[in-house]
């Protein structure tokens, strides 16, 4: 009976992993490219963690799963919350195998809060609140199994906090040590039983690229003048090193008949030393209007925000996160207050991922002023003005490609999509900077100053994460192209010998299978989802101290600022 293990490794990418491969410091990873498939796995777009691995568990694309970002927004508001795995709108690939039977452990993949009720074993990703940054009995599935994992193998631990530190050295101990106790969890739970679907992600080779990438890289426009500590300099090679252990151990552990994927969601590399201020731009373009005293509105609630956080004890702190939506409500106010909704057509939300454009529209936002005929005309022309934009550095075009949502997205949940995405084109290599505008007359692209650099993200995410896989099944060694995060799920049905759903938007990669395999394996389909969705389960709300826990670990890791 076929088995499918899969170490997910968030943000890996081949540009790190070949060249280490090839000076011969990732020993299990050259048996896996030499002896396996592997290929450029190309993730969604815009290649961000909540989309791509919810599409990962699904198969589907964005449009029908639902999931876009870390937050959704709420209806009829510009306020946004951060939200979790109930809002899924499509099965998971663990719940078509806990219907038919097949015993499932899903350990650490984001976006699996609350966890589901699995034939098996589930331990939430980094999206759960946890406690201290520690796992809780409310993540893990069943509840119980959190005593049996607290008794074998002490706490699990959500994720490291990287940027909480000033000494680089101790981002890397801390993100070494949690790895360590996230492999001895899940090596201690492989052998219990012999599960028909195994599966852990390691987020640690996400995070350190945002916070080491700088001192890797001798290229960084971030990189410091005075050469990195030694340990530092190395430290992505040792994360990656440790997950290369992780993959060796599993080949040990791994029974004949089990089939070993590695992937990512995403890959990494360097950001640049340009910051873009999106609603900048817009206001240069005539889109938006910010109010004649944004500096000092916005100026006035980071300080509220600052002094609250700063002078009340943490009790107080717990009663207003418990009580209120305080939190949320600076949070939103100090991101939108300062823009004149009564003269905006075209506004950004400006997260740092890959900020993407909404219309100011007249019934779906609360002071719309775009009529909802002049919707398509207004996204014509602002997609035109977009491919125009040039770096006033170096005069190159600034982004690559523009999308109606409609073009990237097919589903029922295409209108949670922001109205235009955007996919920037790389600076020299290197990623763009994404920062907030209210309160700073930067111009639209700006040099990042000295003194900010070291407190900046200098690695971010690239479209093509990596697949390898090894096993008797597959036909090896060989490379593969093409292959997409949406063509995981289907293929690994097919290999357990589940139908695939015609919902799927994924497709089966035959080309890694030998020719035995695909002769004496028939690709099956079957009609609708095939799992069912628990659809009262939607939208349960992050209480405010959750919501604050969530972000100070998203801020930790590098993905919000």
């Amino acid at each position: 009976m076929a088995k499918v293990l899969i170490l997910g490794l968030d943000g890996a990418t081949f540009d790190l992993i070949i060249p280490w491969v090839q000076s011969g410091k990732l020993p299990h990873f050259a048996r896996l490219l030499s002896r396996g498939v592997s290929g450029r796995l190309h993730s969604t777009i815009p290649p961000m963690s909540p989309p791509a691995w919810n599409s990962f568990m699904t198969g589907t694309n964005p449009g029908k799963h639902g999931i876009y970002d870390f937050t959704g927004r709420k209806p009829h508001s510009y306020e946004t919350q951060f939200i979790n795995a109930s809002w899924r709108r499509a099965p998971t690939l663990w719940q078509h195998l806990s219907q038919a039977g097949k015993r499932v452990a899903v350990l650490s993949v984001p976006f699996t809060y609350p966890p589901e009720r699995v034939n098996g074993i589930m331990v939430s990703g980094m999206d759960a609140p946890g406690v201290a940054g520690l796992v809780d009995r409310s993540a893990t599935y069943p509840p119980e199994f959190y005593d049996e994992l607290r008794a074998e193998v002490g706490e699990y631990p959500m994720g490291p906090n990287l940027f909480a530190y000033n000494d680089p050295c101790d981002s890397l101990e801390d993100a070494l040590r949690t790895m360590e106790r996230k492999a001895a969890a899940a090596f201690h739970l492989y052998q219990r039983e012999a599960w028909d679907f195994f599966m852990l992600v390691l987020g640690e080779t996400d995070g350190t690229s945002h916070r080491f990438w700088r001192f890797c890289d001798p290229l960084s426009p971030l990189r410091d003048e005075k050469p990195p500590d030694p340990k530092v300099a190395n430290a992505l090679l040792s994360i990656y090193h440790k997950a290369d252990e992780v993959v060796g151990q599993f080949l040990q552990l791994a029974s004949q008949n089990t089939s070993l994927m590695v992937i990512s969601d995403h890959g990494n590399g360097g950001n640049g030393d340009r910051a873009v201020y999106m609603n900048r731009w817009l206001e240069n373009q005539g889109w938006l209007t910010f109010k004649r005293f944004e500096g000092l509105m916005k100026d006035g609630l980071e300080m509220t925000k600052h002094l609250g956080l700063k002078f009340l004890s943490p009790r107080v702190k717990r009663m207003v996160y418990r009580l209120t939506n305080l939190p949320n409500v600076v949070e939103s106010w100090a991101r939108f207050s300062a823009i004149d909704w009564k003269q905006t057509q075209v506004y950004c939300e400006e997260t740092p991922y890959f900020p993407s454009l909404w219309i100011n529209l007249k019934g779906r936002e609360p002071l719309g002023i775009v009529e909802p005929c002049a919707y398509e005309k207004m996204r014509d022309r602002i997609m035109a003005q977009l491919t125009s934009w040039r770096n006033p550095y170096t005069g190159q075009i600034m982004i690559k490609r523009v999308y109606r949502r409609e073009e990237l997205y097919s589903g029922p949940y295409v209108q949670n999509a922001p109205d235009v995405i955007i996919e920037w084109e790389l600076d020299s290599g290197y990623s763009y900077l994404f920062r907030p505008s209210a309160g700073k007359r930067k111009p639209p692209v700006d040099t990042v100053n000295r003194e900010e650099r070291p407190r900046l993200k200098s690695g971010d995410h690239r479209a093509e994460g990596i697949f390898c896989a090894m096993g008797r099944h597959f036909a090896t060694p060989m490379a593969i192209e093409g292959a997409k995060i949406i063509d995981l799920a289907p293929t690994i049905l097919y290999l357990l010998g589940l139908p695939i759903p015609s919902a799927m938007d994924g497709k089966v990669l035959t080309g890694i299978f030998s020719d035995d395999f695909l002769t004496s394996h028939v690709i099956r389909y079957c009609d609708g989802s095939g799992a069912a969705v628990d659809l009262n389960a939607f939208h349960p709300d992050f209480s405010s101290e959750e919501e604050a826990a969530i972000r100070s670990r998203l801020e930790g890791l590098g993905y919000i600022a």
